[in-house]
């Protein structure tokens, strides 16, 4: 039996995809840094973004020149779903129960203050929980309306104590939060580490929030079947080191 032209061009369409796959697994699973072309996508914060993704980026830009790492946006609400539908390689922030499918590793802590503006008519250098309560506020937010930890943290604390906050604003951003506050009168919560970073760029006070927040663990967090991937464990490893050598060099300044 003699193979028609057109199961002849379908055999070869064949054999080429199966010769790619091929070629994608042995690159996983014989993974060089220096000659890898692979590419990754990083979910994070633009708090964690904007502490480790330079250097980050920087040290894989020199071990790892050919390898490119895309930068999105996280969305808790639905980061499970991302990692298992491999719409993202790995996330970086505070998580809650992780579902068991999920592998994580904590990467550092931080604690949380509060932004205030440096000429604010009624708030200088100290903050009460009266103060705190009565004065508006703006919370990060999601475009899903998926609130920051240190926020989620906070009201789960005044309903302990039977008190509410007014919300004046959302924010889709730590930036976006930090430029409102300086420019109003309302306050709002970030990381400390960032919040006192932001308060050297901008006329802002960071004050310790009347409230008492455990720290926030940063952690990676990456699906189960990228375990034993090669290439993935460099990307994280290295992500995890960036993270722990600023943390160590950097701890957040006491508050004044």
């Amino acid at each position: 039996m003699v193979a028609t032209s057109a199961a002849q061009e379908i055999a070869e369409r064949v054999r080429a995809g199966l010769e790619e796959i091929a070629g994608a697994v042995s690159n996983r699973r014989n993974f060089d840094p220096a000659t890898s072309r692979r590419s990754y996508i990083a979910m994070m914060s633009d708090y964690v973004a904007v502490l480790l993704f330079p250097q980050f980026l920087q040290r894989v830009r020199r071990l790892a020149p050919g390898v490119q790492v895309s930068l999105h946006q996280i969305g808790h609400d639905r980061i499970q779903s991302y990692l298992e539908e491999g719409a993202c390689d790995f996330a970086v922030g505070a998580f809650d129960r992780p579902d068991p499918s999920l592998r994580i590793r904590p990467c550092f802590a931080d604690g949380v203050a509060c932004l205030v503006s440096r000429s604010h008519p009624t708030i200088q250098k100290k903050l009460t929980l009266d103060s705190f309560v009565s004065a508006g506020h703006v919370l990060m937010a999601n475009q899903s309306n998926s609130f920051s930890t240190a926020d989620v943290m906070c009201d789960r604390q005044l309903h302990a104590l039977g008190k509410t906050r007014t919300v004046s604003c959302r924010a889709p951003s730590a930036y976006t939060l930090a430029r409102i506050v300086a420019q109003t009168d309302l306050i709002g919560l970030l990381p400390k580490r960032l919040a006192q970073d932001y308060a050297t760029q901008l006329p802002l006070q960071c004050l310790e929030a009347p409230l008492d927040f455990v720290p926030l663990e940063v952690s990676i967090i990456w699906h189960e079947r990228s375990q034993r991937d090669p290439g993935h464990r460099w990307v994280r490893d290295h992500f995890r080191q960036v993270a722990q050598v600023m943390a160590s060099s950097s701890s957040p300044a006491p508050f004044a």
